[in-house]
């Protein structure tokens, strides 16, 4: 009888050991390696694994970003499946949600956000906040440059006699250093009704008075596409240290690289004199001959952040954006949508935003060299040159961070509609 249970515990072991070994291929190891660059991750995958990796993009499944109303539970996990694939040279954050919070507070301080109100329409209950507090709030747009921003700060500026209100305060490349620097040092500090500009998210960390965010968000492969054709003909300061006549598309969706994050990243004392040694030294070595004064705020923050996060920091300072996007603005808008956004701003606010539809500014025709004549359609331009910078592994990566911000805020301007329209 003991004989028996020994052989049958012996057919049990057997079969555990077979069914253990034919798993491990299936599960990928990780392991992390410290480099004189940062850490490295280096996969340990399958064959069939790395078939897959060495597919060229062309070869894998093709995702669209354009239309926030395609998006459903299903689409947006083969989005992010995407995402990862694509972004090969991106690593994934270390981190779990329980202790990111720490360190993103402890090594990056000037990233933590403060006296901000939630969604007005996914988090406004749970907040238990009134629509009162909305409606009495100090408005912040963080203007993501070429998302139809320029049209809202002029609703902003045409509403603001009607409510008793001064024109928007702009925050942005000019002023942004030397302004938060103030607001630091302030006894006493004046607030306004509407501020607006590139560098305006940090402004309400310095009220106790209800404040919110809000912004407009585009493709960002159509954003860099606008870009390059507003700078062709203008010289803002986001468009300045590359010019735009003199290099591709290609080349300057890579150089302007993922605008948005930066904007909810930047450090405003890299706008300042206190940098100026840091600055030079960094842009030497990059062959930029523009003086560090010389330099935007945006280009600065670029360069010390570059300098002060490795990829994995980057990876992990993104899963903190994605993760807080909801809690820091209180609505956020999609270019494509444009009239629907304007009337979820006029619901959360009660102010006649809705009365600046069809009002667009800066708006660019796309007239392809060539083709003056003939009139091209824009859109068959845009999703022409749009093709070119998805199928571009390089532009996809320089991408990356805003793609997976324009994809999770797709996914909360569905549930603002929903919610909105369901009232």
């Amino acid at each position: 009888m003991a004989h028996c249970r020994v052989k049958y515990f012996s057919v049990i072991m057997a079969i555990f050991t077979v069914c253990l070994v034919f798993s491990l291929p299936w599960r990928q190891k990780i392991e992390i390696k410290n480099e004189e660059a940062g850490l490295q991750i280096i996969f340990k995958k399958t064959n069939a694994q790395m078939s897959a990796d060495n597919l060229h993009p062309l070869q894998r499944k093709r995702l669209s970003f354009t239309s926030p109303n395609s998006s459903s539970s299903s689409e947006s996990q083969d989005n992010n499946k995407e995402l990862r694939s694509r972004g090969r040279n991106i690593p994934s954050a270390t981190n779990t949600k329980r202790n990111l919070s720490l360190e993103i507070s402890t090594r990056f301080p000037w990233l933590v956000r403060k006296n901000y109100l939630p969604n007005f329409y996914t988090k406004r209950n749970a907040s238990r906040h009134s629509k009162q507090l909305y409606q009495d709030a100090y408005i912040a747009f963080v203007h993501n440059q070429k998302s139809g921003g320029s049209t809202l700060k002029m609703c902003m500026k045409n509403m603001a006699p009607s409510i008793g209100a001064d024109d928007p305060f702009i925050i942005c490349d000019v002023n942004a250093g030397n302004y938060y620097q103030s607001m630091d040092t302030a006894t006493v500090r004046v607030f306004h009704k509407f501020y607006a500009g590139g560098h305006t998210f940090r402004q309400c960390d310095y009220t106790t008075h209800a404040c919110s965010y809000i912004t407009i968000l585009r493709d960002p492969f159509e954003r860099a596409i606008s870009s390059y054709e507003y700078c062709k003909v203008r010289n803002e300061l986001h468009c300045q240290i590359r010019d735009a006549t003199k290099v591709s598309l290609r080349e300057w969706a890579k150089f302007q690289g993922s605008f948005f994050f930066r904007q909810l990243i930047y450090n405003p004392e890299y706008c300042t004199d206190k940098f100026d040694g840091a600055i030079d030294a960094l842009r030497v070595k990059k062959g930029i001959p523009e003086a560090p004064r010389q330099i935007p705020c945006w280009y600065r923050n670029e360069l010390m952040l570059s300098h002060a996060m490795t990829t994995v920091d980057k990876a992990n300072v993104l899963d903190y954006v994605l993760e807080n996007l909801e809690d820091w603005f209180a609505m956020i808008g999609i270019n494509s949508e444009y009239d629907i956004t304007l009337q979820l701003l006029e619901g959360a606010y009660q102010l006649p935003f809705s009365q600046c539809s069809g009002q667009e500014l800066n708006y660019n025709p796309y007239i392809a060299e060539g083709e003056i004549r003939t009139h091209k359609q824009r859109n068959e331009i845009v999703a022409d040159l749009r093709k070119q910078l998805y199928s571009d592994p390089e532009v996809f990566d320089a991408l990356y961070y805003d793609l997976k911000i324009y994809q999770k805020a797709q996914e909360i301007f569905l549930e603002q509609k929903r919610l909105f329209f369901n009232k």
